[in-house]
């Protein structure tokens, strides 16, 4: 099932730590792809949902690993990313 999905890259930030903002439905995917002293690319995800009440996103889950394995790309990393939180809010619809 193909779920609207809108995309922000954020600047990198220091330290090698790049994130990309994604928003699928209700929710809010933070992609975060930490580069590692080899050059590899250590992915993360964090998933937040929008609060009617509060009308404003709250996280549903914290920052974790996306990946068992680092990638050998910051695209790799992102995109092991995207799909761990793609599993995560299909996780929480059902």
């Amino acid at each position: 099932m193909d779920l609207p999905c809108r995309c922000y890259d954020a600047p990198k930030e220091s330290g090698g730590v790049t994130m990309q903002i994604e928003t699928v439905g209700n929710y809010q995917l933070h992609l975060i792809a930490h580069e590692l002293p080899d050059g590899h690319w250590d992915p993360f995800i964090a998933v937040f949902k929008f609060d009617n009440a509060a009308q404003d996103f709250t996280c549903v889950q914290s920052k974790q690993r996306a990946a068992t394995e680092p990638c050998s790309s910051y695209e790799d990393a992102i995109e092991a990313a995207r799909r761990a939180g793609n599993a995560l809010v299909q996780s929480q619809r059902h």
